[in-house]
């Protein structure tokens, strides 16, 4: 196994523990319903309520050329043509409405799904602790290079102090999730001796 491999596989059991101690925090796990929640609803409007819509409005406009005056007679006419049917026409023809809208809905729900993943509050505070890790990292890593005056450290000089680079990191991880309440990458007395080791 190579020695990325090796860091890379310290990373990911690292962050799987770190989340496995998060699933006790009650406050994250209220969040978490209340994001789910927000997100659950948030998708169903946009699917079932903003896109259908917006379709319905947008065709007849772009056939009628954006003339409004042509828009509001077909609509008129359209909604005429509706009431002169009879009862069982109208019920087949809401009926159809109602297919296609749900159609529709389902289509821009499962897009949107598979574009914006939900992202529980566990995974953005396991991101940010991983990246303090490797921000602490970096800070004792240099201040040993510029104590050394060395270029550069080695793999074996990492290996002995038993510090563990983190290659993967979101980018997307502020300052302020990092100085967070649940972010804790161990006291002082562990910090002065490194993280613990997952090999």
């Amino acid at each position: 196994m190579s020695v990325r491999q090796e860091y890379l596989d310290d990373y990911w059991k690292l962050r799987e523990s770190y989340l496995s101690e998060l699933k006790n925090d009650k406050e994250l796990k209220k969040e978490n319903r209340k994001r789910v929640a927000v997100y659950i609803l948030r998708k169903l409007l946009w699917s079932f309520g903003f896109f259908p819509v917006f379709l319905t409005v947008w065709v007849p406009l772009l056939l009628s050329h954006f003339n409004l005056v042509v828009f509001s007679q077909q609509l008129i006419d359209l909604f005429n043509s509706f009431l002169s049917q009879s009862p069982n026409l109208q019920a087949a023809t809401s009926e159809s409405i109602l297919i296609a809208w749900a159609s529709i809905g389902c289509m821009f729900m499962v897009f949107d799904l598979v574009l914006t993943p939900y992202r529980s509050p566990f995974q953005e505070q396991a991101d940010a602790y991983m990246k303090a890790r490797y921000l602490m990292f970096s800070e004792r890593l240099e201040k040993r290079k510029k104590e050394k005056g060395a270029l550069h450290t080695t793999d074996q000089e990492v290996a002995e102090h038993d510090l563990r680079p983190v290659y993967v990191c979101e980018e997307d991880v502020d300052e302020e999730m990092i100085s967070s309440s649940h972010i804790s990458i161990g006291d002082s007395k562990k910090a002065s001796a490194g993280p613990e080791r997952n090999s």
